[in-house]
This record gives structure tokens, C-alpha cells and sequence, in this order.
């Protein structure tokens, strides 16, 4: 990852971590999960858990809808 995809993932993960159960519950419940991993370019994660709400994501590509 670059300084720039860290500081974008560090960013998103802080957002994530300021919302309420409420909130997050609200935005999965319309398919709006806020985790991104398209900011995990380069990272040899591959297929991989959603961390918010359990959807299979692949990093580096945008978090399917």
C-alpha cells in the first residue's frame, strides 16, 4: 500500500469507528455497507470477510452493492 491508500483506509476505518450500531445497522440494512476495501490495493489479501457486514469483498476492488 502507499502512504495515500493508508492514510484513505485509516480514514474510512476512523469514520466506521465513530458511527453508532444504529447507524451502521441503518446503512446495511440499504445496502450502503461503508467499508471500502478498494483502498487495500496491493495487500495479499485477496477474498476476504467484510469486517462491518460479513459479505465476501475482495480487496482492492470497491465493496459490492
Amino acid at each position: 500500500m502507499t502512504d495515500e491508500q493508508k492514510r484513505k483506509y485509516n480514514t474510512m476505518v476512523e469514520k466506521i469507528n465513530n458511527m453508532s450500531k444504529e447507524e451502521l445497522k441503518k446503512l446495511i440494512a440499504s445496502n450502503q455497507c461503508p467499508y471500502e476495501p478498494e483502498h487495500l490495493i496491493g495487500v495479499p489479501m485477496g477474498m476476504h470477510h467484510c469486517g462491518v457486514c460479513g459479505s465476501m469483498v475482495v480487496a482492492g476492488l470497491p465493496h459490492p452493492r
